[in-house]
């Protein structure tokens, strides 16, 4: 058995086939004529950049470009998985299997040759199946790792982003790590969304790349909550915080009994809003400078790890609708190209197939001068593109 596909000519594997790679969708390798998702998420931070000191501009963009080149990566990889998983046809070439059987003509004209050759192509059927599950698995195992360095990534960059902002506004005691922790307080869900993680794991994983042992309680978090003076309902509700409050709050406490060596007392107040679930509790921060702070964080990662990735799959639609167009354009014109021929035919009669053999081969020549002056033009834009970027660059 050698690397390859049977090639007894049985007909029994015609629907297989075969690739070194799955070929991604127009909107993975966009035309001339179309912008690139990465390009288009690019943009969008730009736009936020521009708004901000160029120290602290430069920060973002940095953040952004190794977020955003992780994430497309783990999209394009994730594709790739979804359409080989989806295709039950698609065999990857590292799964192909080859089986030659040796026979005379004479003898592939026989019953047994054809009983044995069919039950050749059943096996490397099988074979290819459970090839291809193993592949399948090795693809799963590097897409977990992919989907972990975008989550590390995201929890490595918010506190040095956040220490550029508290840098730059000169505010004194007040650390990344806090910071970060009174932003995800109250908006873990705005500018956490696309990690798909719980906030414990986010929590561990977070004190783990920063290397901190535990988180701080968000500023302005009550030492206790308040005792109601209504009579308690038949069954007992207790006052609900967010899951991150509270696992912050747990986590600092397990770690120092005492807090106030560490947080200004009297800094924070708490609102209260009732709800179906009971009272929800909202730490608020008193201090100016340090709300000024969280409320600069927030449309910062909004605009890095959220608003820029919207953009980046905005433009892999438009691309993909591009993409239809043009091939529904194509087709049409194919058609069109078809009915005038028939035409031609039938206005000339009887038709020499000598000269009809001529006519086809100048068609093509003409069809391949045509399609070579595209790719020419094509060839000249990239260089152009590349030597705009390398001067950019310089």
């Amino acid at each position: 058995m050698s690397d390859g596909n049977a090639s007894d000519n049985s007909g029994r594997n015609k629907r297989t086939r075969f690739t070194d790679t799955i070929p991604e969708t127009a909107a993975a390798k966009p035309s001339s004529s179309t912008q690139s998702p990465l390009a288009a998420a690019k943009k969008a931070v730009d736009a936020y950049a521009r708004t901000l000191q160029p120290t602290l501009a430069t920060i973002v963009v940095d953040a952004a470009a190794d977020y955003l080149s992780q994430r497309a990566t783990l999209f394009y990889k994730q594709r790739k998985f979804d359409q080989m998983t989806n295709d039950v046809a698609l065999i990857p070439r590292s799964a192909k299997v080859e089986l030659t059987l040796e026979a005379s003509p004479e003898v592939k004209k026989g019953q047994e040759y054809q009983a044995l050759a069919a039950e050749a192509a059943d096996v490397i059927t099988e074979c290819q199946k459970q090839l291809k599950m193993l592949v399948l698995k090795c693809l799963g195992i590097n897409l977990s790792d992919l989907k972990l360095k975008v989550q590390k990534s995201f929890a490595t960059s918010i506190p040095k982003i956040a220490e550029g902002f508290i840098t730059h506004d000169n505010v004194m005691n007040y650390a990344s790590h806090q910071s970060i922790v009174d932003l995800l307080a109250t908006n873990y869900d705005a500018v956490t969304c696309h990690l798909n993680i719980s906030k414990a794991d986010f929590i561990k994983l977070y004190c783990e790349v920063n290397e901190v042992e535990s988180l701080p309680s968000p500023t302005g978090t009550p030492a206790a909550t308040a005792v109601t003076t209504h009579p308690p309902p038949p069954v007992p509700q207790q006052t609900t915080e967010s899951p991150f409050v509270r696992a912050a709050r747990e986590a600092a406490a397990a770690r120092q009994n005492d807090e106030d060596d560490v947080m200004d007392e009297g800094e924070g107040t708490t609102t209260t809003t009732n709800g179906a679930g009971g009272s929800l509790t909202i730490p608020t921060i008193g201090n100016p400078a340090k709300a000024t702070i969280v409320n600069s964080l927030r449309p910062a990662l909004e605009t890095i790890y959220v608003s820029s990735w919207n953009s980046f799959l905005a433009q892999i639609d438009a691309n993909e609708r591009i993409a239809r167009l043009k091939r529904l354009a194509k087709e049409q014109r194919l058609d069109k190209k078809a009915d005038d021929v028939a035409q031609l035919l039938n206005a000339e009669g009887n038709v020499d197939p000598k000269c009809l053999a001529d006519l086809i081969r100048k068609e093509v020549a003409n069809q391949r001068i045509s399609d070579q002056q595209k790719i020419k033009s094509l060839e000249a834009k990239v260089r152009n593109q590349n030597i705009g970027t390398n001067n950019n660059n310089n």
